[in-house]
C-alpha cells in the first residue's frame, strides 16, 4: 500500500461463492470471504488517501466445468 498514489483504486474479483455453501469449495469459499473482509477493512484504511477499494462479485455463470462437477442441481 505504501507504493500506491493517493487517489489510486483498488479493484478485487471476489465472487458470489462465499454466501452461498457448496460441496468442493470450502478452500474458494474461504479465499473469497477473506478478499471481501480485506477490502472492506482496506476501503477504511485508505480512506484518508482518497485511495478507493472495491470488489466486483460477479454472479454464477454456466460453463462446462459446472456439468463436469456435477453442482448445476446447487445452483
Amino acid at each position: 500500500m505504501p507504493i500506491l498514489n493517493d487517489e489510486a483504486s483498488i479493484i478485487s474479483i471476489s465472487g458470489v461463492i462465499e454466501k452461498k455453501g457448496m460441496p468442493n469449495t470450502a478452500i474458494t469459499s474461504a479465499s473469497k470471504a477473506a478478499l471481501s473482509s480485506y477490502t472492506r477493512s482496506a476501503a477504511f484504511e485508505l480512506a484518508q488517501r482518497k485511495i478507493r477499494v472495491n470488489a466486483v462479485s460477479p454472479g454464477i455463470i454456466h460453463t462446462p466445468i459446472f456439468k463436469k462437477r456435477g453442482d448445476l442441481k446447487n445452483l
